[in-house]
């Protein structure tokens, strides 16, 4: 009996903390798209939804998410979260991302980005610290295409700045 009771018991603690330790895999991906027909740089994040819920909630010091009745605010923080920790400048001029809205697609967050620009960049400056202050071991992978030309870089909380050359 108590080797049966041990058994449930461990099994127990097996099941239960599984949800506890999360994912070990830190990571987000953002595409960078040239629009020659709208004149825009498009920005698409794309992140797991309970990275940035849990950003989100702690500093808001409530629980904030993408599929309930706080998700106008998550939204809206998400979106101010982002701007301040991803930045683009083309050449020598900063661009203004402006928040376009999020999109909810099973445990992936989709954020929209996006800025007018008269022509294409041959050169991105990028500064991305998504969840590298909140997340230790994050890792954030930046692929831009622009016209012919596609340049790809990866950034860290050591490494937070790169940029991608993009001339054909």
């Amino acid at each position: 009996m108590r080797r049966i009771a041990f058994a449930t018991l461990s099994l127990l603690i097996a099941v239960l903390a599984v949800p506890a330790f999360g994912h070990s895999f830190y990571a987000a991906l953002t595409r960078i798209n040239y629009n020659a027909r709208a004149g825009t740089i498009e920005v698409i994040h794309r992140l797991v939804a309970h990275d940035m819920e849990a950003v989100l909630s702690a500093a808001a010091g409530e629980r904030l998410t993408f599929d309930g009745a706080t998700r106008a605010r998550a939204e809206a923080d998400a979106g101010a979260y982002l701007a301040a920790h991803f930045t683009l400048v083309a050449g020598d001029r900063p661009l203004p991302l402006e928040f376009v809205g999020t999109e909810l697609d099973g445990d992936d967050l989709f954020a929209y980005f996006e800025a007018p620009i008269a022509a294409p960049p041959k050169r991105l400056k990028i500064r991305d610290r998504i969840f590298t202050a909140e997340l230790p071991q994050q890792r954030n992978l930046v692929v831009a295409t622009i016209g012919g030309a596609t340049a790809s870089a990866q950034f860290t909380r050591d490494t937070d700045e790169g940029t991608l050359e993009l001339a054909p």
